[in-house]
């Protein structure tokens, strides 16, 4: 009966434990038309190549998990000459997916369907270009 009473309290302790990480299901989508090289940098672990992302629509997944205890936590990537980062905090989707779109046509998520100013201590920032 002892052996029993232990591990009822040393399985939950486990379960908690064990939920500890955040975990993020990153998705890069190359929307370009030239083929680009994905490198990887997870919150505390060296570069990663993660293979080719093709062109027009190629993609590659990958997962990251942090331990909360370091969140907030950066990971960088590169695909090609572009890069970025990524900031994983408690409150962020269990999933994101990076877009890669350069070089290629435009399409119709290019155009900018209704003008926003914006103001920002007093002063307009930028308008960006309508095009309609």
């Amino acid at each position: 009966m002892k052996k029993l009473s232990a591990v009822g309290v040393v399985l939950p302790a486990l379960l908690l434990a064990a939920g500890c990480d955040k975990n993020v299901k990153l998705t890069f989508l190359n929307s370009s038309s030239e083929s680009l090289d994905l490198k990887l940098i997870p919150p505390g672990k060296v570069m990663l190549d993660l293979g080719t992302l093709m062109a027009n629509g190629g993609l590659i997944r990958y997962e990251v998990k942090v331990k909360e205890d370091n969140l907030p936590a950066k990971c960088f990537w590169r695909a090609g000459h572009h890069g970025g980062e990524i900031l994983i905090t408690k409150g962020s989707p269990k999933t994101a997916t990076i877009e890669v779109r350069t070089g290629g046509p435009s399409d119709k998520r290019d155009v900018i369907k209704k003008k926003v100013d914006i103001d920002i201590k007093d002063e307009l920032k930028d308008e960006g270009v309508v095009v309609e």
